[in-house]
């Protein structure tokens, strides 16, 4: 009798499901390989939205976005750190922490082009970040789970736990970095 699957099995298994495909010379890039996508796209999403989201804050969250002198370095670190996580996921072992913590970040920065999403569906106004969010974190992070599925690199549990703690540590994260822009700015 075959067991019942778990949460984490369904859910990955619907997502592998989703009609989006890599181009065929992503899938003979090794996996280890493939983990350097996230920083790209991490950074691509960054250039769309910075410093446009300064604006696009202003109009709509008055109270809640730094000024510029601080945002420059919290985008900085912003752009370091996926290279940083991804360089720890690429030299660990197969079902790792350090592993888990990349596909973590991964969530995160699909979580945020999600936030970018709803952002502009409710006010009716383009949050930059939207476009590279929905065409290129989305998707990387979409092939990169499923990658690390199919090859056992990291359990559904593993998954599951990565994908849920990254989206959970996403606002968070943010704020944290905000902070660094500002103590970085005041000298």
């Amino acid at each position: 009798m075959r067991p019942e699957p778990t949460a984490a099995t369904v859910w990955l298994e619907r997502l592998e499901r989703l009609p989006v495909r890599a181009a065929p010379w992503l899938e003979r890039l090794p996996f280890r390989a493939a983990l350097w996508l996230q920083p790209l796209a991490a950074i691509a999403h960054n250039l769309e939205e910075y410093p446009r989201i300064l604006d696009y804050g202003a109009r709509h969250f008055p109270f809640g976005i730094p000024p510029a002198e601080q945002m420059t370095p919290a985008i900085i670190l912003a752009d370091i750190a996926p290279i940083v996580v991804t360089a720890l996921a690429w030299r660990s072992p197969p079902r790792s922490w350090r592993l888990q913590v990349g596909l973590g970040y991964q969530a995160a920065l699909c979580a945020n082009a999600l936030g970018h999403l709803a952002q502009t569906l409710y006010f009716r106004d383009y949050s930059p970040g939207t476009l590279t969010g929905l065409l290129l974190v989305l998707p990387v992070g979409a092939y990169l789970y499923g990658r690390a599925r199919r090859e056992g690199e990291l359990s559904d549990r593993q998954l599951l736990v990565a994908a849920v703690l990254g989206t959970v540590v996403m606002p968070p994260g943010i704020l944290l970095l905000q902070a660094a822009g500002a103590a970085l700015a005041s000298g």
